[in-house]
C-alpha cells in the first residue's frame, strides 16, 4: 500500500461521505479489489484511486443480519 500523505479526508469524513471519495485527493474515481477479506466480526477491502494512485483499506464491522429466501415475503 502506498504511504501518500492524507490531505483531504480523515477517517470520520471518509465514512460520512459513504466511502465514495479518495481520502487523499477527494476525487470520486476510486475502485476496490473484488475480494473482501473477513475475520470474526470484521471485513476489509483494499481500495485505490485512479486519479492519484493512492491505496488504502476500507474496514467493515458486523452490525447485524437479515434473512432472505422463501420466508421473506
Amino acid at each position: 500500500m502506498s504511504r501518500k500523505r492524507l490531505c483531504c479526508l480523515d477517517s470520520k469524513e471518509y465514512v460520512e461521505k459513504g466511502g465514495l471519495r479518495c481520502p487523499y485527493c477527494n476525487r470520486s474515481d476510486i475502485e476496490g479489489d473484488l475480494i473482501v477479506e473477513t475475520d470474526v466480526g470484521i471485513a476489509w477491502q483494499n481500495m485505490s484511486c485512479i486519479d492519484c494512485n493512492a491505496e488504502w483499506r476500507d474496514e467493515y464491522t458486523l452490525t447485524g443480519y437479515s434473512t432472505f429466501g422463501e420466508d421473506d415475503e
